[in-house]
């Protein structure tokens, strides 16, 4: 999780962030998704980086964070 839930200043309006790491179906994703969307009553948002994606950006020159608006 990363965003303003990871970092305790979520508001009643705050979706959630999620970094997903590896090789998902993606129906399957965003079938549990939305789920949760259901069940928390809040937008989530996810990325998804294959390992080598995820150790490229972390060992990146920008802010690792930044790397995952982009």
């Amino acid at each position: 999780m990363y965003g303003s839930f990871a970092n305790n200043q979520q508001d009643t309006a705050s979706d959630i962030d999620v970094l997903v790491i590896g090789f998902p179906r993606e129906e399957v994703l965003a079938q549990a998704v939305r789920k949760l969307e259901r069940q928390l009553g809040r937008e989530i948002n996810y990325t998804v980086l294959t390992p080598k994606e995820f150790d490229s950006r972390r060992a990146g020159t920008m802010p690792f964070w930044k790397c995952l608006a982009q």
